[in-house]
C-alpha cells in the first residue's frame, strides 16, 4: 500500500478584541511517508502572514480507532508557550484538551494588555504527537470551530487534511543490534570502524542507514543514507567518551532506531600492543594496527622495523639468504644484526627472519654472519 499524502492550506479569521479582522493562512505538516503499527510520528500546526494576533482556538479530528495522541507526551491543562512571547514579559497561554478519542481542542491567547503580535513567516503554533494503533489510512484535519475564548473566534473556510498510510510492524526493519564497539568498552582506537547488524522482513526492501556519532548522550548525524553496515570513522579524540546510534529506515521510509551506545577512546601515550610504539604513532604517524604488535606479519615487531628503518606494513618474510633484517639486500646491517643476536645485546628472537637462515637449521649463528661478511666483501 502506498502512502498518500494530502496537505492543503486552509484561511482563517481572527476576531481580535474590537481591532480590524486580518486573513491568516495555516496548515498542517506530517509524515511524508508511511508509518509503522506501534510507531511515534509527529503533526505541526503552522501559521502564516497575521497581524495583532491575539489568539485563536481549533479543534484537530482524527480517526481514534488507528491513530492516537500520544498521552506521554500531552497533559490536559493551561501551560505557557514561546511563539507569542516576543513582546516584553506577556506570555501566551495554551489550552489543550482530548474531548474523546478522536478530537483534540487547541485553545491560545496572549496575555496582558498588549497590542498582539505579527507572524510574517511560516511558524510552528504547536506540535503534537500521535502513535499508530493498527494498520490502515487515517485522516487528520482541522474542524470549524467557533471560540469565545478571550473573546476570539476563529473559523475555518478550507480545512487542512492529511492522509496518514498505517503499516504492519512486521514488514519494519530490525532495530539495529549488535554494536562494535560494543557499549561501554574501553581503549578503544582513536581510527575505528562502527558496526551493527539489521535485516528487514521484507525481500524488495533495500535498506539505509542513518548513524549519529558524538560525545554528546543525544548524538547528532554522521552519516546519512548509508548503505552497509560498517563505517569507518574520522580521527576522534583520544580518552574520550563517544556515544552513537543506528537508524535503519527501509524503502517505504519505515525506520528503527537503536539505543544509545557508547564507548571510549585509548590514551595517545600508551602502547595497547606492546610493540615498542605508542597508540598515537601507530594510528596518526605509521597506520599500523595498534592491537597487534606485528601489523604485517613478518615476524617483527612494528617497533623494532621502524627502529630499523623498515616499512612495519610491508611484509619481509620473503626475503633471500643472508638478508636478516629483510630490507631486500645483504649488507653491513645484516652483519649487525647477526653480531648483536649473537652476542645477545638488545636483540630479542622475534627480531631475527628465520627465511633469511642460510644454512636451513632455522638458527641465526655464526655461519650466517661468515656468508653475510663474505657478501658484502664481494
Amino acid at each position: 500500500m502506498k502512502i498518500k499524502i494530502k496537505t492543503y492550506c486552509f484561511v482563517v479569521f481572527f476576531l481580535l478584541l474590537g481591532t480590524q479582522a486580518y486573513p491568516a493562512t495555516t496548515a498542517l505538516e506530517g509524515p511524508t511517508k508511511s508509518v509503522e503499527v506501534g510507531q511515534f510520528f509527529s503533526v505541526n500546526i503552522t501559521i502564516n502572514e497575521i497581524q495583532n494576533f491575539y489568539g485563536a482556538t481549533i479543534d484537530l479530528v482524527f480517526d481514534g480507532n488507528i491513530i492516537q495522541v500520544d498521552n506521554s507526551n500531552f497533559t490536559d491543562g493551561l501551560v505557557e508557550g514561546s511563539l507569542l512571547s516576543e513582546h516584553g514579559t506577556y506570555k501566551t497561554l495554551l489550552l489543550s484538551k482530548l474531548i474523546n478519542k478522536g478530537r483534540l481542542t487547541i485553545g491560545i491567547v496572549r496575555e496582558g494588555n498588549t497590542s498582539g503580535v505579527s507572524i510574517n513567516q511560516k511558524q510552528t503554533l504547536l506540535t503534537i504527537s500521535f502513535i499508530a494503533l493498527k494498520e490502515g489510512n487515517s485522516f487528520i484535519k482541522c474542524d470549524t470551530v467557533l471560540s469565545n475564548l478571550k473573546n476570539v473566534q476563529l473559523e475555518i473556510l478550507e480545512t487542512a487534511f492529511l492522509d496518514i498510510n498505517i503499516v504492519a510492524s512486521g514488514f519494519a526493519p530490525e532495530t539495529p543490534y549488535n554494536p562494535y564497539p560494543a557499549s561501554n568498552s574501553e581503549n578503544v582506537s582513536t581510527k575505528t570502524i562502527l558496526s551493527w547488524n539489521s535485516n528487514d522482513n521484507d525481500s524488495n526492501d533495500i535498506l539505509r542507514f542513518d548513524v549519529d556519532l558524538d560525545k554528546s548522550q543525544n548524538p547528532s548525524l554522521i552519516k546519512s543514507d548509508h548503505d552497509t553496515l560498517n563505517l569507518a570513522t574520522e580521527l576522534l579524540d583520544y580518552d574520550t567518551v563517544y556515544y552513537w546510534r543506528v537508524k535503519a529506515i527501509d524503502s517505504k521510509g519505515v525506520s528503527k532506531l537503536s539505543p544509545v551506545w557508547n564507548f571510549k577512546t585509548f590514551s595517545s601515550d600508551t602502547d595497547e600492543d606492546s610493540d615498542g610504539l605508542t597508540n598515537k604513532e601507530e594510528v596518526e604517524v605509521y597506520k599500523t594496527n595498534p592491537y597487534h604488535p606485528d601489523s604485517d606479519n613478518d615476524g617483527f615487531t612494528d617497533g623494532w622495523e621502524v627502529m630499523e628503518n623498515l616499512n612495519p606494513l610491508v611484509n619481509n618474510n620473503h626475503v633471500e639468504k643472508g638478508d636478516i633484517n629483510g630490507n631486500g639486500t645483504v649488507d653491513l646491517f645484516d652483519l649487525i644484526l647477526v653480531l648483536k643476536h649473537l652476542s645477545d645485546i638488545h636483540m630479542s628472537f622475534e627480531s631475527i627472519n628465520l627465511n633469511s637462515d642460510v644454512d636451513g637449521n632455522r638458527t641465526i649463528d655464526l655461519y650466517e654472519a661468515i656468508y653475510v661478511l663474505q657478501a658484502i666483501g664481494d
